[in-house]
């Protein structure tokens, strides 16, 4: 969209899948795992209108790619990060977007869980048409999926510059 063109924010979030830690930390929403990954249809946190069956059956089958098909009606404050954090990414994902952002999607997850995160990201991203824009801090995340890099650093006199590291 070019920009001053008319289009809502809402409208511009219809092509974007977006998971960072101000999300998570901002999901206060008293929802339910499948609450949760519904929401992703209407960028919404929390879910404020009627949900049809579609919807509802949509949202299960991404929780069933999770593993969590059990959890769906337990409170998402209740789960572990590691399942909060794929409950988010599912919750990118479901609409399917051209666009999906995962700024730092392993924050505060132990191994264990950083690892299950990556691996079902590339996963999801290999069988799809959306591109990925990946933002870690650490270099041990860069997935076979990625493309393209963009690396920043601190140079000598401090200002922070940026690299293309491999293109």
């Amino acid at each position: 969209f070019q920009r001053g063109s008319g289009e809502s924010i809402w409208e511009i979030k219809k092509h974007i899948g977006y998971v960072s830690g101000s999300l998570h930390r901002d999901y206060r929403a008293s929802a339910s795992a499948l609450t949760v990954v519904i929401s992703g249809l209407t960028d919404s946190i929390g879910v404020y209108t009627a949900v049809g069956e579609k919807e509802k059956a949509l949202a299960m089958a991404w929780l069933d790619i999770l593993d969590l098909t059990d959890r769906a009606h337990t409170p998402f404050r209740s789960l572990s990060m590691g399942q909060q954090q794929l409950l988010l990414i599912a919750r990118a994902l479901i609409k399917q977007p051209p666009l999906i952002i995962l700024d730092e999607p392993t924050e505060g997850l132990d191994d264990f869980n950083r690892f299950y995160v990556l691996k079902l990201v590339e996963k999801l991203i290999a069988a799809g048409d959306s591109t990925l824009l990946l933002v870690s801090h650490r270099g041990d995340e860069i997935l076979t999926c990625i493309q393209h890099t963009l690396e920043f650093r601190a140079c000598a006199t401090e200002k922070v510059r940026f690299e293309i590291v491999k293109s």
